[in-house]
């Protein structure tokens, strides 16, 4: 009888054991989906300049070559019911950004020339928006009146 009622206490402890290593294992994985290198909005880049070794390094991420810096200046973003800022946050959500929600923010603005070329050969500008060490707004420009604003994935 022993025998019978100590398999059967062996037989729960087991099940016991092996439903809290599946259940931490389940955490496991839901912890490091949530806290994972992946950048904002599950996207595949990552938009932190410490993580990514500063704007060399996270231009290069899109197959872009910095050269230098040509200018840099504190701004305050507009209200999210400006609609050219509105339509600005909208080009931005394709690569995982989400600009308007700094909306009446001081942030820095950069603009940093490439070594690359637009498709017409003409010289190639990163604009980059950065808050607390983190791009949150990025474009590509030729500084050419009337162009509209280029998505970081062109050359990707």
């Amino acid at each position: 009888m022993y025998f019978i009622a100590s398999g059967t206490k062996l037989k729960g402890k087991l099940a016991f054991i092996a439903l809290a290593v599946a259940v931490t294992a389940l955490l496991a994985v839901l912890l490091s989906l949530c806290f994972s290198g992946k950048s904002e909005a599950g996207t595949e880049y990552s938009f932190d300049l410490k993580e990514t070794g500063g704007v060399g390094g996270f231009l290069s991420r899109f197959s872009l070559d910095y050269e230098r810096q040509v200018s840099k200046r504190e701004i305050t973003l507009p209200s999210k019911d400006d609609e050219a800022f509105a339509e600005y946050g909208d080009f931005q959500s394709e690569i995982g950004l989400d600009v308007l929600k700094f909306s009446g923010k001081k942030v820095e603005e950069r603009y940093l020339k490439l070594k690359n070329k637009s498709k017409k050969g003409k010289a190639l500008y990163a604009v980059l928006y950065i808050y607390k060490d983190r791009v949150i707004g990025a474009h590509l420009t030729t500084l050419e009146e009337g162009v509209s604003p280029v998505s970081l994935k062109a050359f990707v």
